[in-house]
């Protein structure tokens, strides 16, 4: 015992700089944060009227009727449809451009063709509810609305919009076609479902009014839709036209109530969706084309003085209810200020022009939207003469993927993935955190997990012995039977569940017979199920209760097979929500664990100095006082007969190999290794698992519940490491290893935290 206390007390000197750096660093994020976000104001309103009065004298009626149409375009689209894109933009002067799926590279050289064509500049908009990902393949995923609904706070909701906002005006993006206010209470939607913040018609106002703000602060409009109201539909707008059979008193109070939340909050926009109410429009007439529905309804009574916009109007909802050409013209007379996306667009301006020389429409009422949209594109700067609409592929290759994004869509998962049940393991006690792992065998299996199942098992590893076996899909009958067979001696199962679909039109990505097999093997197992998908996936499983814990992850992304990986052994707390109803839980349950019991795995930093990689941190580095360069992705090699002969200790020879290497294991200190070398031990370690070993020393010596260090161990060992931090030079990385310096005569210096 009496070596054992020795190396620790070794082990916690060689942590020393890695743990200063790290506390410094945190005490600047968080003094960072407080500060709140700068907002990038749109130009001021007598600007915006002197630009959108001069460009208002260069606009014949046709022009000026072409400004209120958007067109998609895509860098893969066929060359004659290139050719009239290209007309559209030169010849007609449509209004603005909408982005469907394409790849960076073409797909900017694309949109910098059509800017160079255009005679009144562009506004450009896109579906990004989460992240330009929606249609750049490059760009890292934010989380869906449904996994922000299960946040438990808005502030996290304002940032998404935030940086959301920040990623489309990178790009020169305008608007942004969000948020999704809709109030999904029907588990069977097939179009909206994830895309909501959820069931509670408070929290989706709430929300969906903070993402807004977020994006207006980073330069970019949104649109609230899809009035009035989307939520509770089993029917897809893109493919038929859905009803809505509700009286006006449900409306009014569950699906109107979020627009009447924005409306106040004085939204930029709302989009009309394209269904049939018949409480508002007893015609049956389509609600985006539907006078009673937007100027009845949106202007007048709810009072709505924004831009109003449809929904894609080459949706079956509503095309299959119309001549195309007319589409546009109807939408008009009904209210409508911006046509999303019609098809046929010269016969539809034609239409309306025709309509004015009729006297069915008004100059006025023209001179209206288009003020509108001009004045979209005057507050966004499009009219200065600095503005240039054109980004360079080789400009921002290197910045496609943003560690600080990347670290805030990792928060995002830490914040939000879901522990649903929490029962007791057969040991007796609560199977999330899962402590006593010296007393446990546990293995972690991925189904169908050839995506992200490698990387959920490098974070369960950093915790613990887990043994890995990863179904890769479709996964066989046969391949689950053999899998049950192989984990038989184990005594707790992690099992992930990997490839989900987030539609219950694909039965959420389940097999029932395979999801049977594994309930009914939890009868006699002790398993954690993590389901990487969407939480109406309860509805589906009888017994889920069978299951020692239930983690809904929400889509089976790498951040939210970490963050459920750590909710497992407790290095993050469990703070996620069920924004929805499912199985025998209301929206607004969970198991709430406020505090972590081991120390928390960085996938990502927030000031981007570094990252995690395969379970390990990398990236850039620390500085020791002697100048030397220490990264975190770079074995520490100890030169142990050097701290023998300085510590006048036999403590690295081989009959301590047992319990030396029994303490690593038990904390998880992965990237750790000692071998037997001769008649010593060598020890390598990382700075990574140092760090996790002095988070340990500062809570008291206790891992995962469990008491690792006696008290006494521990005081000397801080006494220790707060003596060598006021040692400037008491350590030196060579090629050697780590040289420890002790010298009486060195000045003390002080560290400011």
């Amino acid at each position: 015992m009496r070596y054992l206390k020795k190396f620790l007390k070794l082990m916690g000197m060689a942590i020393v700089l890695s743990s200063l750096f790290l506390l410094i660093r945190s005490g600047l994020i968080s003094a960072n944060a407080a500060q709140g976000y700068v907002s990038k104001a749109f130009l001021p309103k007598d600007i915006v009227e002197q630009r959108v009065d001069s460009v208002m004298k260069t606009l014949s009626t046709r022009e000026k009727i072409a400004q209120l149409m958007i067109i998609e375009f895509c860098s893969e689209d066929k060359p004659e449809v290139m050719q009239l894109q290209n007309y559209l933009v030169s010849t007609e002067n449509v209004g603005g451009l909408i982005l469907m799926y394409d790849v960076m590279e073409p797909g900017l050289k694309r949109t910098n063709e059509l800017h160079k064509l255009a005679k009144t500049p562009l506004l450009m908009t896109i579906d990004a509810e989460w992240g330009m990902s929606m249609r750049y393949r490059e760009v890292p995923v934010f989380p869906r609305q449904m996994q922000l609904g299960a946040l438990s706070h808005d502030s996290l909701v304002y940032k998404a919009g935030y940086m959301i906002g920040k990623e489309c005006r990178e790009y020169n993006y305008h608007v942004n076609f969000a948020s999704d206010i809709d109030v999904n209470i029907n588990g069977d939607n097939p179009v909206i479902n994830t895309r909501s913040f959820g069931e509670d018609k408070h929290k989706v106002a709430i929300y969906g009014a903070a993402f807004m703000r977020g994006m207006n602060d980073a330069g970019v409009f949104g649109s609230a839709k899809h009035f009035p109201g989307h939520g509770d539909t089993n029917v897809d707008s893109h493919k038929a036209l859905p009803v809505l059979d509700f009286p006006f008193e449900r409306l009014d109070t569950l699906e109107l109530y979020p627009f009447k939340h924005l409306i106040s909050e004085n939204a930029d926009m709302v989009m009309v969706a394209h269904l049939n109410v018949p409480a508002l429009d007893s015609t049956g007439t389509p609600s985006s084309i539907s006078k009673p529905i937007i100027t009845d309804l949106l202007k007048n009574k709810l009072g709505y003085k924004g831009i109003v916009i449809t929904d894609a109007l080459n949706m079956k909802g509503v095309c299959d209810h119309l001549e195309k050409k007319m589409i546009s013209l109807e939408a008009y007379k009904a209210g409508v200020d911006i046509f999303l996306m019609p098809e046929d667009v010269s016969e539809s301006i034609t239409e309306i022009e025709k309509a004015i020389e009729r006297g069915e429409i008004t100059m006025s009422s023209l001179d209206e939207k288009v003020r509108k949209v001009l004045t979209l594109k005057a507050k966004a700067g499009l009219f200065e003469k600095d503005y240039n609409p054109c980004v360079e592929y080789e400009l921002i290759k290197d910045t496609i993927v943003k560690v600080e994004n990347l670290a805030f869509i990792s928060n995002l998962a830490k914040e939000s993935v879901t522990l649903v049940t929490n029962h007791k393991l057969s040991s007796g006690e609560q199977a999330i955190p899962v402590k006593k792992l010296k007393e446990k065998k546990i293995a972690y299996l991925g189904y169908d997990a050839q995506t992200n199942g490698k990387e959920c098992a490098e974070v369960l590893m950093r915790y613990a012995d887990v043994d890995t076996l990863i179904l890769r899909g479709p996964v066989k009958d046969k391949a689950l039977k053999k899998a049950k067979r192989q984990l038989k001696g184990y005594d707790l199962v992690i099992l992930g569940f990997n490839n989900t679909d987030s539609r219950p039109q694909f039965n959420f990505g389940v097999n029932p017979k395979h999801m049977e097999f594994m309930t009914d093997w939890a009868k006699e197992k002790d398993i954690i199920f993590m389901f990487m998908g969407n939480p109406y996936v309860l509805n589906q499983i009888e017994e889920y209760n069978n299951f020692r814990a239930f983690i809904v992850g929400y889509g089976n992304s790498r951040t939210n097979n970490e963050a459920a990986a750590q909710m497992v052994f407790g290095g993050i707390p469990s703070k996620g929500v069920l924004p929805v109803s499912a199985g025998e839980f209301s929206a607004g349950e969970s198991v709430v664990l406020k505090k972590s019991v081991r120390p928390e795995i960085i996938l990502y930093s927030k000031d981007s100095t570094y990252r995690m990689e395969r379970g390990k941190i990398a990236g850039d580095h620390i500085i020791s006082p002697a100048g030397d360069t220490i990264r975190y992705d770079t074995p520490i090699e100890v030169n142990t007969a050097l701290l023998n002969e300085i510590f006048d200790l036999e403590l690295f020879v081989p009959e301590y190999y047992d319990e030396i290497y029994g303490l690593l294991r038990k904390m998880g200190m992965a990237d750790s290794r000692l071998e037997k070398d001769g008649k010593v031990l060598s020890f390598t370690s990382t700075l990574d698992d140092l760090t996790k070993f002095f988070v340990t020393v500062m809570r008291n010596g206790e891992y995962g519940g469990e008491t690792v260090m006696a008290e006494p161990v521990r005081d000397r060992l801080i006494l220790e490491i707060y003596t060598v931090m006021k040692r400037d030079g008491a350590f030196n990385i060579g090629k050697n290893g780590v040289k420890a310096h002790i010298d009486a005569d060195v000045l003390d210096i002080s560290y400011s935290f």
